[in-house]
C-alpha cells in the first residue's frame, strides 16, 4: 500500500481519535469509577481493563501503520 497523503491524512486522524477515546476512558474511570461488565449466562464479569488494553492496542496499531518502513 503506497503512503500518499491521503494515507497519512486518514491514519493520523485514526490515531488522534483512538488517543481521545483512551483519554477520555481514563478520565472516566478516575472521576466516576467507570466499569466495563460483560454479562452472559455464565454471569457477570468486569472487562474494564480488557478494554484498556484494546484501546491502547488499537493506538499501537495506527502509530506502527505512521512509522516509516
Amino acid at each position: 500500500m503506497g503512503r500518499d497523503a491521503e494515507w497519512v491524512t486518514y491514519f493520523s486522524a485514526r490515531l488522534a481519535e483512538a488517543e481521545r477515546e483512551l483519554d477520555g476512558f481514563k478520565n472516566a474511570i478516575a472521576k466516576y469509577k467507570l466499569r466495563v461488565l460483560h454479562r452472559d449466562t455464565s454471569g457477570e464479569r468486569d472487562v474494564t481493563n480488557q478494554h484498556l488494553r484494546d484501546l491502547q492496542s488499537a493506538i499501537d496499531e495506527y502509530r506502527a501503520m505512521l512509522r516509516d518502513d
